[in-house]
């Protein structure tokens, strides 16, 4: 994790919501709470189950996705993010991320996440900790893992949250199946 990775973290550890004073505000605070880590659970589900349109549209059109750690990518916009499935899916990229496709299955246990809200309700911040389980599914059965931490910030747009920035800090590269 680098310097400014560490920072986000704290910042969203240490960031103080504004009190919400009436009933309704605070019901609302809390049905964001829930949407976003419901969003942040949809990802893990809809990446391991290759379910990419359910993952696109968790994500913003303007959508900067980042690998950081063992692993270096960054993609930009959404239409960056379907073109490195595309590549990925296609079997054309050789990624630092390793084997995607029906020869490996990994399974996104995230959790511990710690969500704030910003004053106005529009924008939000996220971090949560994660261990993916990586499972060989074709000849020799075989099983490893990895850990990552996970950095979101989040838009409401029309009404729906959204992943606009995420960051994992994984050590991907570390994971023997997906890097033989």
């Amino acid at each position: 994790m680098n310097d400014s990775e560490r920072q986000f973290v704290v910042d969203v550890l240490d960031r103080r919501e504004r009190p919400r004073a009436t009933v309704e505000e605070r019901l609302t605070v809390a049905e964001d709470h829930r949407q976003i880590r419901e969003l942040i659970f949809k990802y893990g589900y809809y990446s391991d189950l290759q379910h990419w349109p359910g993952l696109f549209s968790i994500y913003t059109e303007d959508v900067r996705r980042s690998l950081s750690g063992t692993v270096r990518e960054t993609t930009e916009g959404l239409d960056g993010l379907r073109a490195l499935v595309e590549r990925r899916t296609s079997g054309t990229d050789n990624a630092a991320t390793g084997s995607v496709g029906p020869d490996v299955r990994r399974r996104h246990h995230i959790d511990t996440e710690v969500i704030k809200m910003s004053d106005d309700g529009m924008q939000a911040w996220a971090v949560a900790l994660g261990t993916v389980v990586v499972t060989r599914e074709r000849g020799d059965y075989a099983i490893a893992s990895h850990e990552d931490v996970y950095l979101f910030t989040l838009r409401k747009v029309d009404g729906a949250w959204l992943i606009a920035e995420q960051v994992a800090i994984t050590d991907n590269a570390r994971n023997a199946i997906l890097h033989p």
